[in-house]
């Protein structure tokens, strides 16, 4: 790989230690996939580091340390219902280490709802499979599915390799999808997005043939469960997102590779595929992965106002801190509690009780959680489906 002087330097540990093992780091990295140079990047996403991670004079070095770029953070933790979903709550402490890093707590897998949103063309070091394959598709930017270490390395050094999703060339789409079905609801949106998971493994998928208005709640969900039955860390959708403008764009003047449809049937059937198909008693229902949007939470305390959740429920709403300060400010958490919702700032795979059947709108949570609870079922279906659900206490086939 070809080195600046000024890499050289850091590389052969002229700029101090830490600056000389994120050099060899991504060098490394940088050469088991070819890449012919590094490239600056104008910010990351990351998960807090944690000492088990590095050697302990790196990771003193670290938190003593200014990141090169602007770095947002991965879900920190609960402070309100911590003792329902985890074992302790964040040490502020420990959070204050990393704001004077430079680390803005964003605190959650899908920070481009609260202020993290690279433009169009701009390179950028991200982990979260849902996260960045939204970032990749729906705004442009540029970044593979990058390790936690190697998100650390790029934010303390400013630079990430140049291979892959960072080039043109990369991000050319192979494999088309003619949508020949209606979607409704963004739950369908995430059965078409498993679907195409699975068939596109990591290639670049393009769909066509999709009507109507995408909007962020439809789209997350979507490129998070192509990020989980595969992985897909980009997707186009023809006349809709920045690099598909036309059908020939998305395929930068190529053929696709292989074509598929998606039809009525395929819809059906991967919402069958997403159930496990076991007792209708439901006990948890979980939405939020990726977080929800204000205008989720609006949805729900619309669904919600003057019922109440079937007592053997557990009904919890999972997004970002910012956005249950705004659910307060709007009276919209008042409406929820009311009915016995709670909204907390974590992962459904942080709660500490086990479900026995759980219930969710979410692609991604259908397809990871039997592995979390495998002697508990799971619901795929709409939210609405899901809020019908909370407030009778069973599934309704």
């Amino acid at each position: 790989m070809y080195l600046t002087t000024e890499e050289e330097m850091a590389y052969n540990g002229n700029c101090g230690p830490l600056q000389e093992w994120a050099m060899k780091f991504l060098t490394k990295y940088g050469d088991i996939y070819g890449a012919e140079k590094l490239i600056p990047v104008d910010s990351a996403f990351t998960f807090l580091p944690a000492s088990r991670t590095f050697d302990p004079e790196i990771y003193n070095l670290l938190c003593e340390s200014k990141l090169a770029v602007p770095t947002y953070s991965h879900i920190t933790g609960e402070t309100e219902h911590w003792k329902e979903v985890s074992r302790e709550p964040p040490s502020k402490d420990f959070l204050r280490t990393y704001v004077n890093m430079g680390i803005s707590l964003t605190s959650t897998c899908a920070p481009y709802m609260c202020g993290y949103c690279p433009v169009y063309n701009s390179h950028i070091s991200s982990v979260e499979s849902s996260c960045l394959v939204y970032l990749n598709s729906v705004l442009g930017a540029r970044t593979h599915r990058e390790s936690f270490p190697s998100v650390i390395a790029s934010a303390v050094t400013g630079k990430t390799p140049y291979f892959g999703l960072h080039t043109d060339e990369g991000r050319k789409g192979n494999l088309l999808i003619n949508v020949e079905t209606t979607l409704s609801n963004p739950a369908d949106y995430d059965a078409l997005g498993y679907f195409a998971g699975e068939i596109a493994g990591i290639d670049v998928p393009v769909f066509n043939g999709i009507r109507g208005t995408l909007g962020l709640e439809k789209l997350k969900g979507f490129g998070a469960s192509q990020a989980s039955s595969g992985g897909v860390g980009l997707y186009h959708v023809v006349g809709v997102t920045p690099e598909a403008p036309t059908l020939d764009k998305a395929f930068q003047g190529d053929k696709p590779e292989e074509t598929v449809s998606f039809t009525e049937n395929d819809l059906e059937e991967t919402y069958d595929a997403l159930s496990t198909h076991g007792s209708t008693d439901v006990d948890y229902v979980a939405l939020g992965c990726p977080h929800l949007s204000i205008k989720e939470l609006m949805k729900v305390a619309e669904l919600l106002k003057g019922k109440k959740v079937d007592e053997n429920v557990h009904l919890w709403l999972l997004t970002v801190p910012m956005i249950r300060w705004q659910a307060e400010m709007m009276g919209i958490r008042d409406v929820i509690r009311a009915a016995g919702g709670r909204i907390a700032t974590v992962c459904w795979s942080s709660f500490k009780p086990t479900p026995t059947v759980m219930a969710t709108d979410s692609g991604k949570t259908a397809h990871y959680a039997p592995a979390h609870y495998p002697k508990a079922d799971f619901w795929f279906g709409s939210l609405e489906q899901c809020i019908e659900t909370a407030l009778t206490g069973r599934w309704k086939m």
